[in-house]
């Protein structure tokens, strides 16, 4: 199931076991049940804050819906909210941090590795793809990034070929760096620190062709 649709799966499956039981065929009504357990049985386990517990897959899509950071740790994949792209353009985003290691020739180099445990002070690299999925192309087509909870960008490493990045404090208004200001409690006004940013989006300058992809990166760390 690449999409999860829990809601519209139960659905589907009431209609089928109704149908099921009209052709009174016992194999098609056993492999309805089937399925109707799969929805039933925990399909992920939820750490967080220390605790675990299971999770249905109508919890996960919920889960995956919400604002919260999710880290997948068997596909290294992770999500979080964002305006979802409901066109053309597919998103997926991978966290990653880097590290040294010795290569064959005994030489020190640094490579990325997926992010499956951080701690306070790492530093983590995500990259997000755009794939345009469609057979035409895709215009006026930018990609949106918060910046996650528990989490702080790091100052001009937002990377995007061609195109132009700007920045928000309250995840709707964006605008260039220089452009924006914090309002201190006693009137005064003062430049936005790059760790006070709370999104990200880099805008392309040109429409993407079909199935044509667009690499973009930025670095936060930890708290």
């Amino acid at each position: 199931m690449r999409r999860i649709r829990a809601g519209a799966a139960r659905e589907a499956l009431v209609r089928a076991r109704r149908a099921a039981g009209q052709a009174r065929i016992p194999a098609l009504t056993a492999e309805v049940d089937s399925a109707w357990r799969l929805l039933d049985t925990p399909a992920a386990r939820l750490l967080a804050s220390g605790d675990e517990r299971p999770l249905l897959l109508g919890e996960v899509e919920a889960l995956l819906a919400s604002n919260a950071l999710v880290v997948d740790a068997c596909r290294h994949v992770e999500r979080f909210d964002r305006p979802a792209d409901r066109g053309c353009i597919e998103l997926k985003t991978v966290a990653e941090i880097q590290e040294t290691y010795t290569d064959a020739r005994g030489n020190e180099a640094t490579r990325l590795v997926p992010a499956a445990k951080v701690v306070p002070g790492d530093e983590v690299v995500w990259t997000i793809v755009a794939n345009n999925v469609c057979t035409t192309p895709a215009g006026d087509v930018a990609i949106t990034n918060p910046v996650p909870q528990h989490m702080r960008y790091v100052g001009s490493s937002a990377f995007g070929p061609g195109a132009q990045i700007v920045f928000s404090l309250d995840g709707s208004t964006f605008a260039a760096p220089d452009a924006l200001v914090v309002a201190e409690s006693d009137g005064s006004r003062r430049p936005a620190r790059a760790d006070e940013y709370s999104a990200i989006r880099w805008v392309l300058p040109r429409p993407m062709g079909p199935s044509e992809s667009m690499t973009v990166r930025y670095r936060a760390t930890v708290l």
